[in-house]
């Protein structure tokens, strides 16, 4: 990410849209979008979420295990927030002490 670090972060569960990602934080944007499909959040290296915002969004697909394993992992690091949705349409907050 050359050394910039975003404010906050929405990490999606799903495939990520046809387009072109790759220049978001370099046009000024404070915020990144993450899409995570195929990935397992224990393979995830996530230690860029640290002392972040991370809002995390499920597809339509997901199970509750999956977000579940992702919710977790993300707390693992340590992020500043973590906001989400979860399957069921339950709003998780959880915050850094």
């Amino acid at each position: 990410m050359g050394g910039l670090t975003p404010a906050e972060a929405f990490v999606r569960i799903k495939h990520a849209p046809p387009g072109d990602h790759e220049n978001q934080i370099e046009c000024g944007s404070n915020s990144i979008d993450i899409w995570t499909e195929g990935s397992s959040p224990s393979r995830a290296d996530l230690r860029w979420a640290t002392n972040i915002t991370i809002h995390l969004i499920p597809g339509l697909d997901t199970t509750i295990e999956h977000y579940t394993k992702w919710w977790l992992a993300f707390i693992a690091v340590d992020p500043q927030q973590l906001i989400g949705i979860d399957t069921t349409g339950e709003l998780n907050t959880w915050q850094a002490s």
